[in-house]
């Protein structure tokens, strides 16, 4: 997920208190290096570019931590645009809703909902705190124990590649996340249950 309205994360996360911003700033950063790692030595497998939007059309949950961030940063959009977005949202949850509960990583991944933050001009209206799900999408990423990357990528069926340790990257939202809130740190929201009632 692109945008072209990036105002700078650090500069956001300043604003917000230091047990937040700290954690999400310093793996922002790590999964930062990491996807230009991928870059720099994969070329032409990431093929993740401005408008291309099949991550926005993914399913996948945020952890408290990066809910916290999120909610915090569509607060500061203008009227109209929170508006809009919790229009999304309703119509997200009530796709979300129509869909019978998925176990399996594999399935969920091949059912298509809209995020709330994808905007009219296919780019993410909050890129600059987009969730971690986003900031991987097109890489190879590891989820129980089999690899699965993005159907746009480059990278080749049956070819071994590195993979992102997604359950590791999960576990460290997850301890941050408790260390904010015990009763809501284990919990995962959906994006279309964070940006509603900005």
């Amino acid at each position: 997920m692109y945008s072209r309205r990036s105002s700078g994360i650090f500069s956001f996360l300043r604003e917000l208190p230091p047990e937040i911003s700290i954690p999400f700033g310093t793996l922002v950063r790590e999964i930062d290096e990491l996807v230009r790692g991928f870059n720099r030595r994969f070329p032409k497998e990431v093929r993740c570019r401005p408008g291309c939007q099949d991550c926005c059309y993914a399913l996948f949950d945020v952890s408290y931590l990066e809910a916290l961030v999120i909610r915090e940063a569509a607060r500061a959009l203008k009227r109209d645009q929170r508006r809009e977005i919790e229009r999304r949202s309703r119509k997200a949850l009530k796709a979300l809703g129509c869909l019978e509960p998925i176990s399996d990583p594999f399935k969920i991944a091949q059912k298509r909902v809209r995020c709330p933050l994808l905007g009219e001009d296919r780019l993410c209206l909050l890129y600059e705190v987009r969730p971690f799900t986003c900031r991987i999408y097109g890489l190879p990423v590891e989820i129980d124990g089999r690899a699965r990357v993005c159907g746009f990528s480059g990278f080749e069926p049956g070819q071994k590649y590195p993979t992102i340790k997604w359950l590791s990257l999960k576990e460290r939202l997850e301890r941050v996340s408790i260390k904010l809130s015990p009763q809501l740190g284990r919990r995962r929201f959906t994006l279309a249950e964070v940006l509603l009632n900005l």
